[in-house]
């Protein structure tokens, strides 16, 4: 079962690690530009 899964899992965590990257930049903007 972990071997047929993990390739989706993988996919998911390089989604899920994209949108944090994209969402901590942003953040990091905002704060650039309220500052």
């Amino acid at each position: 079962m972990a071997e047929t899964r993990a390739p989706g899992l993988s996919g998911l965590i390089e989604r899920v690690s994209a949108v944090q990257s994209a969402c901590s930049s942003e953040v990091r903007l905002r704060r650039g530009i309220a500052a």
